[in-house]
């Protein structure tokens, strides 16, 4: 009787221990797509030629730093190149990522490749945060490509969450290729969001009864190419204390002008601290800026500390 109830208790402490590490995390991983696929065919004179498809992944548990290369054989030939991860609290980096393929050949030949690079993690947010995001990349455009051969690449940067796309970059003429994110900050409700990076390519070639020719395209950037962080907001012990004198951010334990002025900054900046309300005016987090965040925000301001 004795052993069972000390059984009992040390399994309610370990569930009490594991829920409370997984709480303390601003990101939990809950499945990921990180992969690294292509395939490349042509003719020569003496025939056709197929790779087959090239394939590498990262095992599904397995939610930490992976490091891969994956080479392209062909007559249009490359690699794609990744490596990132999740640190296991507050952080999703993409630390290197590479698409090329590349190829040409004489009278009689032709040869197309596609390669297809993704980094995706689906997570959960346990409670109302704010992010960061950080990025740069670009790829190769179409401008320029020689006759008969065809150069077509992309690479794309989303944030999807329970209402749709939280951000999304995705390279093309108007923007010269590129992906460009510069301390991008928002705010996460509680609930459910995918990342994801993923850069596309595909070259082909073809050639005429006399002459020669040849293709090749890519995408990259420098090091590192995405850097996602998330950091709970917290919710002082006076939940309407926001701004200290001059109505900067900050508690100073009074409830004055100065937390109104900080409240509507936070407001117009779409930041996570004036996410105070839900419809109705009722207190809480639902990832939207509105008038239920006004009047959730003067109930807390008149009911005090």
């Amino acid at each position: 009787m004795h052993t069972a109830r000390v059984a009992r208790l040390s399994a309610l402490a370990l569930t009490l221990t594991l829920a409370g590490s997984a709480f303390a995390q601003s990101i939990v991983p809950t499945s990921q797509v990180r992969s690294i696929a292509g395939q490349s065919s042509g003719v020569t004179p003496g025939g056709p030629v197929d790779s087959g498809l090239q394939m590498t992944d990262n095992s599904f548990g397995d939610f930490s730093t992976w490091n891969a290369t994956l080479p392209i054989p062909g007559i249009v030939s490359g690699q794609g190149r990744q490596n990132g991860g999740f640190n296991g609290t507050d952080t999703i980096e993409l630390t290197d990522f590479f698409i090329q393929l590349s190829g040409g050949g004489g009278p009689g030949m032709s040869g197309t490749a596609t390669i297809r690079n993704e980094f995706t993690y689906t997570f959960e947010v346990p409670a109302a945060s704010q992010f960061t995001l950080n990025s740069h990349a670009s790829c190769q455009g179409p401008e320029g490509a020689a006759p008969l051969t065809t150069i077509d690449w992309s690479l794309s940067l989303s944030l999807v969450g329970p209402g749709g796309d939280v951000v999304r970059f995705e390279t093309g003429a108007e923007n010269e290729y590129a992906i460009v994110a510069n301390n991008v900050t928002g705010s996460l409700a509680m609930g459910t969001y995918t990342l994801s990076f993923v850069g596309e390519g595909l070259t082909s070639f073809e050639t005429t009864e006399t002459a020669g020719n040849g293709a090749g395209g890519g995408g990259g950037g420098g090091q590192p190419i995405m850097t996602f962080n998330v950091v709970a907001v917290t919710t002082p012990t006076c939940p309407a204390d926001l701004g200290v004198a001059g109505g900067q951010p900050g508690n100073d334990g009074m409830l004055d002008n100065n937390d109104f002025i900080a409240f509507i900054n936070y407001f117009f900046n779409q930041d996570a601290h004036a996410d105070k309300g839900v419809a109705g005016g009722l207190p809480g987090q639902d990832g939207q800026f509105d008038n239920n965040d006004f009047i959730a925000f003067i109930t807390q301001f008149f009911n005090g500390c």
